[in-house]
């Protein structure tokens, strides 16, 4: 019964899975020595917030270990994972695609000690199932406004948990690091990331559901004038404050559709990552601000200035990421002047050239790797 819903929006809802999930199921990893060595391992150092000498240091360690040897350890972690974790938690198959979940429900649900999560997970599934249908009769018969808004751009080795680019599905993904754009917009239709439609694909399809890079097709979502998209979104959309005014205005019923206010918010749309602001920077400026007798008359100026760029910037809700960057240094910069703030930490020189030299090391070890594992 739809009768008590106006409104409903999905913000980077995992409606049909993840690619991620599934082959974590189906064991399915990426360990080529060029993107395991090259790409994924430097990475996963680096969202550790490692110095590049640190970073580097262990990233040669693990280069050390015998490829099989390395393979084995891999594996066991993977395994354990998986096992003990991921197969006794419905969360997990809850973010499984429809697809792969009848041949992994056989594999690993059959037997009598997990037949009540079997039970919930085969539930879940059939309800899944039936989603696009429900969610057509709620918008047909019951009027229900139905939204998506979704990232795209990314692939699993991008941004924020990009341990995840391990899976063998990370360079045929194209969303938001973690759900692919399909799943999170209710059928939109894209390539990998880097990759764009074909000329045959985009003279038969409308051009005004394409997005600018001509990498995802809206025209295939269930809704597809109420499909937002923000271009290299990572998953974390909460640090984007454009689209969590999007997400409101929709359910307040400001925007019924992307027809409704094309100039602020458009379909297809960039991204900015504006969470210093939100949560430190604004409000700091504003104590400043409201105490200007504790700071020099140049400072409080220099804070006001800045605090109506930011702010500025944020009333413009489409995303313009470099304008986002330096409205955010300017206005920590100047609280960093009044005392208010911490400067953003840098790397040392001298870090930086044992961080130069433990990269060479690296590479050099990454070479013989790959001369002696033929």
């Amino acid at each position: 019964d739809f009768s008590n819903i106006n409104r409903m929006c999905g913000v980077v809802s995992v409606y049909d899975g993840s690619t991620i999930i599934d082959d974590f199921f189906g064991r399915n990893f990426d360990l080529d020595d060029d993107f395991f060595y090259g790409e994924w391992l430097p990475g996963v150092m680096d969202e550790a917030g490692m110095d590049s000498f640190l970073k580097y240091f262990l990233c040669s360690v693990v280069a050390l270990i015998p490829k099989p040897v390395r393979n084995v350890i891999l594996t066991a972690a993977m395994d354990s994972f998986l096992d003990y974790l991921m197969v006794n938690d419905p969360q997990f198959w809850a973010m499984m695609s429809s697809e792969a979940y009848p041949a992994n429900a056989e594999k690993y649900l059959s037997g009598e000690e997990r037949a009540v999560l079997r039970a919930k997970t085969d539930a879940f599934q059939e309800a899944r199932l039936a989603l696009k249908e429900n969610l057509r009769t709620a918008h047909d018969e019951y009027g229900v406004v139905i939204s998506t808004v979704s990232g795209y751009g990314l692939s699993y080795t991008d941004g924020d948990y990009n341990f995840f680019g391990a899976v063998a599905s990370h360079s045929t993904v194209n969303g938001d690091a973690i759900i692919p754009v399909g799943s999170t917009s209710l059928g939109a239709t894209s390539v990998p990331v880097g990759e764009e439609f074909d000329t045959g694909y985009v003279r038969s399809h409308d051009l005004k559901y394409l997005s600018p890079e001509l990498s995802v097709d809206a025209s295939t979502c269930l809704f597809p004038d109420n499909a937002w998209f923000f271009s290299k979104q990572h998953h974390e959309i909460g640090h984007n404050d454009a689209a969590l005014k999007l997400a409101t205005y929709i359910l307040a019923g400001a925007v019924d559709d992307v027809n409704t206010a094309p100039d602020r918010f458009p379909q297809f749309n960039k991204s900015r990552d504006s969470r210093d602001l939100m949560r430190w920077l604004i409000n700091d400026a504003q104590r400043v601000l409201d105490n200007p007798d504790d700071y020099s008359e140049a400072q409080v100026e220099a804070v006001r200035i800045a605090l109506d760029e930011a702010l500025a910037m944020m009333d413009d809700t489409v995303c313009d990421p470099l304008r986002c960057d330096a409205a955010t240094k300017h206005l920590r910069d100047a609280l960093v002047d009044c005392g208010v703030a911490s400067p953003e930490s840098e790397e040392s020189g001298f870090v930086t050239f044992l961080g130069s030299g433990a990269k060479r090391w690296y590479d050099i070890i990454c070479r013989l790797n790959k001369i002696f594992n033929k």
